[in-house]
């Protein structure tokens, strides 16, 4: 069970990783490739100039929408894989668990299994813990996750909030907290005022 759940937390890490990496890397190309065009119309055409910043502005903007949502499904996917094995592997311990040879009188060899299952769970539930916060850490690149690590945090309750609390605007803060509705992240409670919002799930 530990195997398969460190398996899905470092294939999360490397998904990430090369997500943020490919992300990079198409900025860059692409900031190469409106660099020459505004180099070769800057003495021709000014207007031109112009026009094709607003272009390279827009394009990047789109290209950074698509690539988070893109990892936030699939982060949402793998979460969900996760819990899945975890959950198995609980099945599966408790099934094969088998009482060992009496070697002791059996009040002593039940405290020495109890003290063993309660150091094993409490190792196993810091390393879990430990690998959470490298998780977190890593996504609070992700625009999404950084406010749903806000509103676990600070409780946030209103756009405003969270929006100060980013730097994003409060339209793309609304556009980034439907996406974690959508996704199975939060849930936005709106008959009240102000908004009521319960994280449902988080990756990490």
């Amino acid at each position: 069970m530990v195997v398969d759940e460190n398996f899905i937390h470092r294939m999360t890490l490397r998904f990430v990783g090369a997500i943020n990496k490919a992300r990079e890397e198409k900025i860059q190309d692409l900031g190469d490739f409106f660099k020459i065009l505004k180099q070769h119309y800057s003495q021709k055409s000014p207007e031109i100039t112009d026009f094709l910043e607003k272009i390279e502005g827009k394009v990047l903007d789109k290209l950074a929408q698509i690539v988070n949502s893109i990892t936030v499904k699939a982060i949402g996917h793998l979460g969900f894989l996760r819990e899945e094995i975890i959950q198995k592997g609980m099945a599966v311990d408790q099934i094969e668990e088998k009482p060992t040879k009496v070697e002791a009188p059996p009040s002593i060899q039940s405290g020495t299994m109890d003290r063993r299952k309660i150091e094993t769970a409490s190792k196993i539930k810091r390393e879990i813990s430990r690998r959470n916060r490298i998780l977190k850490e890593l996504l609070e690149t992700v625009p999404q996750f950084k406010i749903l690590a806000i509103i676990e945090k600070t409780k946030a309750n209103n756009y405003t909030t969270i929006s100060k609390a980013t730097g994003y605007s409060n339209t793309a803060v609304r556009n980034y907290i439907h996406e974690l509705e959508e996704d199975g992240f939060i849930r936005v409670d709106r008959a009240r005022k102000p908004f009521i919002f319960t994280i449902e799930n988080t990756p990490w």
